[in-house]
């Protein structure tokens, strides 16, 4: 909701309006479906489980939450191989 208000908002002042619809489609169709994941499978047997996520920096960021917050796993450890972004 907040994009869309957003949205009306730029529009009044754009000879072309923008159309944000499609940026809001593509992001959150991924996380509906990490939740539809993470009920979808029989968590109580990954609960408790331990992880470890590996990737680009946002990649392995998400991926971590997803599986610490949404699916009880724990993460022994999220690394990059973005060197800038190691910390």
């Amino acid at each position: 909701n907040f994009i869309r208000q957003l949205a009306l908002e730029l529009n009044k002042n754009l000879e072309v309006p923008v159309n944000f619809e499609q940026y809001i489609q593509r992001q959150t169709r991924f996380i509906s479906q990490a939740t539809w994941f993470a009920h979808s499978i029989d968590c109580q047997n990954l609960t408790g489980k331990r992880a470890v996520v590996f990737g680009d920096a946002t990649h392995s960021a998400a991926m971590a939450r997803i599986l610490s917050m949404e699916m009880g796993i724990k993460v022994v450890f999220a690394g990059t191989f973005c060197r800038m972004l190691s910390d």
